[in-house]
């Protein structure tokens, strides 16, 4: 049973930003990784896709399912060289999460949507974080509970019900804040670190992946 680490659950700031995020600003040794980062650059450009006028809610739907997929799918290019770095092998719960939202979406139902309001800031290249707000509205998952997975066998065979329950909870209250597409970012950034460190730590052991 895998066990959720509730402390890892991240303190979201007000980083919603106008430009998009670049994880490879961040974290620039996993720019050269191949597939790796081909699915980090996936994940995060599926996060900032904007509304489509002629068909409300579409592009938003469409672009949560594909950062999904390419999030569980950077979990898999990592087996092979660095398998403590696979989702199920972290303590991450938002990582979970988002791993059980894919099974979910894509096997099981279809989430309700809706939108919340809140503001962006403009952050530049530099990470420096400008004065003014601008008001936004954010897309979430509208029927973001517990019983969204009632039919994931996954979840109620792998997790503890209190841990995942309590990460359900966080993700549904901080979603109403900034929006689920920021959780996506928020969530990919913690994998980031936490591949760097892998990734690093291989190295300086001298092991050789496999």
């Amino acid at each position: 049973m895998a066990h959720l680490d509730l402390t890892k659950l991240p303190v979201v700031s007000n980083r919603v930003s106008l430009l998009r995020y670049n994880p490879f600003d961040e974290f620039p040794s996993l720019a050269d990784l191949g597939e790796i980062s081909e699915r980090i650059y996936g994940c995060n450009k599926f996060t900032s896709g904007k509304s489509d006028e002629d068909y409300p809610t579409f592009l938003e739907k469409a672009n949560l399912r594909a950062a999904l997929n390419e999030l569980v799918s950077l979990s898999e290019m990592l087996r092979a060289k660095y398998p403590n770095a696979i989702i199920d092998k972290t303590d991450l719960p938002l990582l979970h999460f988002f791993k059980e939202l894919r099974v979910t979406n894509f096997h099981i139902k279809t989430f309700n949507y809706g939108t919340t309001e809140g503001e962006t800031v403009l952050i530049g290249s530099d990470g420096v974080v400008g004065k003014e707000t601008y008001p936004s509205s954010y897309f979430i998952i509208a029927d973001c509970n517990l019983n969204l997975f009632t039919d994931n066998l996954n979840y109620k065979k792998h997790y503890n019900s209190h841990e995942f329950e309590r990460t359900v909870e966080w993700v549904a209250t901080n979603q109403e804040i900034w929006g689920i597409a920021h959780l996506v970012e928020v969530g990919l950034r913690q994998y980031c670190e936490l591949i760097e460190n892998t990734i690093a730590n291989t190295r300086d052991c001298g092991a050789t992946p496999r």
